[in-house]
């Protein structure tokens, strides 16, 4: 039981300590949120939130982001209470864009995405917020020393996205 116990501390102690360091040398925009698990290190950084149905453009710096040796993803996050009932219909009838573009210290744009919402995949992040993005399309790869710009827009045509707000959010949470 001893060695068990150990074993635990032993693997909590090598993801939650080097991750709340790397947490803590983060520098930039939003707020970074750790979200680790026994077995792996995790964050998140959540931007500034928009009114849902008003375009938005920004422009974010970030420096230092925690490498936790995957690419973490870009979303475009929204609150929607009314759970999944529906949830197909209401999509094929958004005309919302989300548009994202990384860009290093040196000026050369690293990555870039241009997501008609109505195609992306919408992924419940839990209560009542749900997520858009594209697999593959969406992970944006930082290196942990180096400073970036994420410039990002959000256009909501004529259906825009349900719920009242929408925000961006790089997450690289560890999930089971």
């Amino acid at each position: 039981m001893r060695a068990l116990v150990l074993l635990f501390c032993t693997f909590h102690l090598a993801g939650c300590i080097p991750m709340a360091l790397k947490a803590k040398r983060y520098s930039g925009d939003g707020v970074l949120s750790t979200c680790s698990n026994l077995l792996m290190q995790g964050y998140a950084i959540d931007f500034p939130r928009h009114q849902a149905d008003q375009p938005f453009e920004e422009t974010y710096t970030l420096s230092r982001v925690p490498n936790v040796g995957r690419d973490p993803y870009i979303f475009l996050t929204f609150p929607f209470e009314h759970g999944v009932v529906g949830l197909d219909d209401i999509k094929k009838r958004v005309t919302a864009k989300f548009r994202a573009s990384l860009v290093d210290a040196s000026g050369m744009q690293t990555h870039a995405i241009d997501l008609p919402l109505s195609e992306a995949i919408w992924t419940n992040q839990g209560g009542i917020s749900y997520s858009a993005y594209r697999l593959y399309d969406s992970q944006f790869r930082f290196a942990p020393s180096e400073r970036y710009r994420l410039h990002v827009s959000y256009t909501p045509g004529a259906v825009p996205l349900p719920g009242n707000q929408v925000f961006v959010r790089i997450d690289g949470c560890a999930y089971y």
